[in-house]
């Protein structure tokens, strides 16, 4: 496992935008179906991206990404409807706590899958976190396992990630354009929840009804990369 020590948001960027931003060719998917579930937002830390049903792209498809960064240099985000099969402790092999052994690690991108991401909510900042909206904090630092309140200890309050999402400077703009994703009112406790693996199920179906996927298919669907 890879160790990351930083304190600070700004050298979280720096780190991150030296990385390889997964940054493929796209193929625009032409004219979108009508939509007639809620309103989609903009993007913006703490909110959700959830693919469109004709979203086809391996690394994607029936994702749901919660976005922890967003501006007009880069935006960043984990997914978080993918439970994995890894625990803290394979990840992190030298572990100390024992309540955090066997937490288990979600697949958070496909960005440096090596790298582990941690969420957590907090009532107060941490130095070794970034905030991200509400009581959501999140950081590369795994010195924070060693200060993480009784609460979090126990898993709780805490989502492990390998990996991440990464947008270069307007991609993710110009996937929206192209209706590649919602933007969803992101909830701390679907992201915290017990069953986050059914999370695109429940969000597209208020997005998209199943009826619309005839329409998607129909047009020209969006898994060219």
């Amino acid at each position: 496992m890879q160790r990351i020590a930083t304190s600070r948001w700004a050298s979280m960027v720096l780190l991150l935008t030296g990385s390889s931003i997964l940054d493929a060719t796209v193929n625009p998917p032409g004219p979108a179906p009508e939509i007639t579930g809620p309103k989609t937002g903009k993007p913006a830390p703490g909110m959700f991206l959830v693919a469109r049903r004709g979203f086809l792209n391996p690394y994607f498809n029936q994702t749901v990404i919660y976005l922890i960064h967003h501006d007009l240099q880069a935006s960043y985000g984990l997914i978080v409807n993918q439970p994995g099969t890894t625990l803290l402790s394979d990840a992190v092999p030298d572990v100390q706590d024992t309540h955090l052994e066997s937490l288990p690690v979600y697949h958070g991108g496909p960005v440096d899958s090596h790298m582990l991401v941690m969420l957590m909510r907090h009532t107060r900042a941490s130095g070794l976190a970034f905030h991200v909206s509400a009581d959501i904090y999140a950081s590369t630092d795994l010195q924070l396992l060693d200060e993480l309140p009784g609460k979090d200890r126990q898993g709780e309050e805490l989502r492990c990630y390998l990996g991440y999402t990464g947008w270069a400077p307007g991609r993710l703009d110009y996937e929206l354009r192209h209706h590649y994703w919602h933007v969803a009112e992101g909830d701390p406790a679907e992201v915290f929840g017990a069953d986050t693996g059914a999370l695109w199920d429940q969000l597209i179906g208020l997005y998209e009804p199943a009826d619309s996927l005839e329409a998607d298919m129909t047009g020209n669907p969006m898994h060219h990369w």
